[in-house]
Parts: structure tokens; sequence; C-alpha cells
């Protein structure tokens, strides 16, 4: 037999008796997706100015706080909902770079990549 890795494990997603996928690990991967938050905020401000990545950034704040929050007691629906929201975030940021050329457009690929490949590990099963 052959063997396969467990790609939901690297990425810290579980699945339940129904395998739909569930974080199990939001507070973990907090950091890493702050990281991509800021990288992304700092990148597009060349583009759009120092007001609306501001407040995109105050608002995938709270969405990450909302994961970690609700990773941390239990709520799943709230933490699927602030998962959901923020990878709405990643993909609105990607769409508005991408109508811009040069570098802008580059990150705006990249940004895209994320979100499809979030999607694709957390519904892999699906």
């Amino acid at each position: 037999m052959k063997y396969l890795p467990d790609i939901r494990s690297m990425m810290g997603v579980a699945a339940d008796s129904q395998g739909m996928a569930q974080s199990a690990h939001a507070a973990s991967s907090a950091p890493q997706r702050t990281l991509i938050t800021l990288i992304l905020f700092v990148a597009s401000i060349p583009v759009f100015g120092l007001a609306l990545p501001g407040g995109w950034l105050v608002g995938m704040a709270c969405l990450l706080g909302a994961e970690v929050v609700a990773a941390r007691r239990g709520a799943l629906g709230l933490e699927a909902a602030a998962q959901w929201l923020t990878t709405a975030g990643y993909g609105a940021v990607a769409f508005g770079l991408y109508g811009h050329g040069g570098p802008a457009q580059t990150l705006a690929v990249v940004a895209s990549g994320l979100v499809i490949f979030q999607t694709v590990v957390v519904s892999f099963d699906n």
C-alpha cells in the first residue's frame, strides 16, 4: 500500500465525524496568517494609499482575532464563519490588486494562490 501524506495534519486541519473540515489549530496558525496579512497590507500601500489598506488591516485583524477566540472556546460555527470571511478578505485584496499592472498584479496572483490553497486544503475531502 502506498503512503499518502496527510496534508490536513500538516496544515492544522482536522475532520469531524461527517467529514467536514475543522481547524484544529487556529491559534497556532494565527502568527503565520498575521504575517501574511501584514505583508499584503504593506505591499498594498503604494497602490491604494494608506486609508483603504488600513481599513482592510483592521478588519482582517478583527477576523483573525475572532478565529482564535472561537477556536479556544470551541465555537465551530463562529470559527468557520471567521475563516470564510478571512479568506474572502484575502480574495478581495487579490481582486483589487489584480486590476493594477506590474508588481501589484504579481502580488495579486500570489494572494489568489493563497486563497485557492487554503480552500483546497480545507475542502479536500468534500
